[in-house]
C-alpha cells in the first residue's frame, strides 16, 4: 500500500505514532501474554479486562468500567474535540482451547494503537471500547447502544 500524503506534518505524525508503539512495546507484549495465559471465556474476562484497562489508565486514559452494564467491558477515553476514534477489542478465549483465535493479540494491538496515538493527537477523544464475549453478539450491541 502506497501512502499518498507525504507532507511534513504527516511524516511527523507517522514518526510520533511509531515512537509511541515502540515506547509501549514491552508493556503491550506483556499484556498480550497475560491475556493468553488467563484464557478467560465469554463474560468471565474479569482479569483480562482489568489488565487492559489498567494499562490504558497508566497511559493517560480515563477508564469507565462496566460499559453497557457488563462487568467485563469498559470505555477508555483521552483528549477532547469533535473527532472520535473507537477501537473495539476482543479478549475472550475459546472454551477448552484458549486463545487459538488470537484475541490476546488483537487486544494487544488495539491497546498499543490507543497508547501510541494519545501523545500524537492530543486534541481528539479516543474512546477505546473493549468488548467481552465476542462470541455472543449481544455483548457488542449492548456496548454500542450504551454510548
Amino acid at each position: 500500500m502506497e501512502l499518498t500524503d507525504t507532507t511534513p506534518a504527516m511524516a511527523t505524525l507517522r514518526a510520533a505514532l511509531a515512537d509511541g508503539v515502540e515506547d509501549w512495546r514491552p508493556r503491550v507484549q506483556a499484556l498480550a501474554r497475560e491475556i493468553h495465559a488467563l484464557k478467560e471465556v465469554s463474560f468471565e474476562e474479569v482479569r483480562s479486562a482489568e489488565a487492559a484497562a489498567a494499562l490504558l489508565a497508566e497511559g493517560g486514559f480515563e477508564v469507565d468500567r462496566g460499559t453497557g452494564g457488563l462487568p467485563t467491558a469498559f470505555t477508555a477515553s483521552a483528549g477532547s474535540g469533535e473527532l472520535t476514534v473507537a477501537l473495539c477489542v476482543e479478549y475472550d478465549a475459546l472454551p477448552d482451547i484458549g486463545h487459538a483465535c488470537g484475541h490476546n493479540l488483537i487486544a494487544g494491538a488495539s491497546v498499543a494503537a490507543a497508547l501510541a496515538r494519545v501523545p500524537a493527537i492530543p486534541a481528539t477523544p479516543d474512546p477505546a471500547r473493549r468488548t467481552p464475549a465476542t462470541r455472543v453478539t449481544s455483548a457488542q450491541s449492548r456496548i454500542s447502544r450504551s454510548t
